[in-house]
């Protein structure tokens, strides 16, 4: 399944239900790549200094569900805008 351009997709073997351990998996995978990432809150991540929206999905794989990470580049940001 194709996401847009600049989407970051992540897929987790574990299934994550406490929430708080989920944003914790996604930042420490994210680091462990190499990225520089903070979590704001209400869904939102900083990653390499630009912000994304996190959203979860379920995915059936040759018929396992998977729980699958999209971190969508938020809208609307622009280098500009924060100045």
């Amino acid at each position: 399944m194709g996401y847009g351009k600049g989407h970051i997709v992540i897929d987790f073997d574990e299934r994550y239900k406490d929430y708080n351990e989920y944003i914790k998996t996604i930042k420490d995978e994210l680091e462990r790549k190499g990225h520089e990432v903070s979590y704001k809150g209400n869904g939102e991540f900083l990653i390499n200094g630009k912000p994304y929206i996190f959203i979860e999905r379920n995915v059936s794989v040759g018929g396992v569900p998977l729980q699958r990470t999209v971190l969508q580049p938020k809208k609307g940001y622009s280098k500009k805008s924060e100045s």
